[in-house]
């Protein structure tokens, strides 16, 4: 087993650290499709805020209504509270959204080559232990045939790796984003291939 997790890690080394520029290239396709993406969660925010001042304009009528003398019966603190409701879930879905699009930063070549050089050492001094964390952080699956040896990992989740890595105490990825439906899922990994 130490010898398959010696294979990966220097695969890695190799073929997606070491050439700054393969880390850099895998990222850079996945942020061109990001930015293809871009117009469709702006136009989705501009709907979502359209919703959310439109339930706020119609909660303040009906506050205004109250305001005015209205009777404040059953009947008008239920539609108050179906329009109090439609409102929250406007602003929560609009804040989520936005949530969504901040998180699409680009990440700049210095951070690229900050993470190459942190992830080699790493791997390159860490006891087996640390190594097995950082790439079950890193990789979807290793598949070892009889003569191959292939590591495929998610490009979302090294896209967060690299950019965590510049803040402290978030170097390993905790979380591992699920696929989105209708995405096609090969042009979200990477694949490095091994002779075993």
């Amino acid at each position: 087993m130490d010898a398959l997790v010696t294979k990966v890690v220097e695969a890695l080394r190799e073929k997606l650290l070491a050439p700054a520029d393969r880390l850099a290239t895998i990222l850079s396709a996945l942020a061109e499709r990001r930015t293809e993406r871009a117009a469709a969660i702006n136009e989705r925010l501009i709907g979502l805020q359209q919703k959310a001042d439109a339930t706020r304009e119609k909660l303040d009528q009906l506050y205004k209504l109250v305001e005015d003398g209205a009777e404040l019966d059953d009947v008008l603190r239920y539609r108050i509270g179906i329009v109090r409701s439609d409102h929250e879930r406007a602003t929560t879905a609009l804040e989520r959204g936005r949530v969504q699009a901040s998180n699409d930063d680009a990440i700049d070549p210095v951070r690229i080559t900050a993470f190459s050089n942190l992830l080699t050492g790493v791997l390159a001094s860490a006891e087996n232990p640390a190594r097995k964390a950082w790439l079950r952080s890193l990789l979807s699956k290793v598949e070892v045939d009889a003569d191959r040896i292939r590591i495929v990992g998610s490009k979302d989740v090294l896209n967060a790796a690299v950019a965590a890595s510049g803040k402290t105490g978030e170097n390993v990825q905790k979380c591992v984003p699920k696929w989105r439906a209708g995405q096609d899922k090969s042009a979200n990994t990477y694949c490095i291939e091994i002779n075993r």
